[in-house]
């Protein structure tokens, strides 16, 4: 799945994500840029689909502007 995150606000915010109970890497979006990264499943036993956690904070604190955008597509082995 690709996650992309558009951060339209007047600061940068802190992306935190957890994918099938995994933390990944803090993940830095400057103000007014947007961002994407590949969000891949560590849980094989699932199949195709992966349980995803999004926490988006300030670096300040101040309030935000942010839209997230995902979908997931399937590739054949």
């Amino acid at each position: 799945m690709e996650l992309t995150v558009v951060n339209s606000g007047n600061n940068d915010v802190i992306v935190n994500l957890d994918v099938d109970g995994t933390a990944v890497p803090a993940w830095k979006i400057p103000a007014g840029e947007t961002d994407s990264a590949e969000i891949r499943s560590t849980d094989q036993s699932e199949g195709l689909t992966c349980d995803v956690s999004i926490n988006i904070t300030t670096t300040n604190g101040a309030n935000m502007n942010v839209q997230i955008k995902a979908w997931q597509y399937q590739v054949n082995p």
